[in-house]
């Protein structure tokens, strides 16, 4: 990293921190936000070099929250990874039920219909026994 044209070691960048208690996801080096364009573009330049979808970062956040769902990631986990201060924007917002996720549901909804599970409740429910 440089300042002024000096190359700087990394371990000395905090007393050169300006952002003050901010800690922003894209920022110049020394805690000062950049312009909110910048991420975006590189963003968009870095998907056309390397011919990937068009996909914003916004979307990529929808996109990473959701892959984890699917690969049964508990929420407080992705809510962390996605830096989220609230529990409730990462479940409600951020996840999406994908057909997979909803077909998984439904066999597991499914497999309480065997009929070994319904003589699992009959005998909890009429003989007062506990689940193996």
């Amino acid at each position: 990293m440089k300042l002024n044209g000096k190359k700087i070691k990394r371990r000395n960048v905090r007393d050169l921190w300006i952002g003050a208690e901010h800690s922003y996801v894209f920022h110049g080096g020394f805690g000062t936000p950049l312009c909110f364009t910048y991420s975006s573009e590189w963003w968009q330049r870095f998907t056309e070099r390397h011919n990937l979808k068009r996909i914003s970062l916004h979307g990529l956040g929808h996109t990473t929250a959701t892959i984890l769902f699917e690969k049964q990631t508990d929420m407080k986990t992705i809510q962390e990874r996605l830096r989220h201060a609230n529990f409730a924007t990462t479940a409600n917002i951020f996840t999406h039920v994908t057909q997979k996720i909803s077909h998984e549901a439904a066999n597991k909804f499914d497999g309480l219909n065997s009929s070994q599970t319904r003589e699992k409740l009959f005998v909890h429910k009429y003989l007062n026994t506990t689940f193996v």
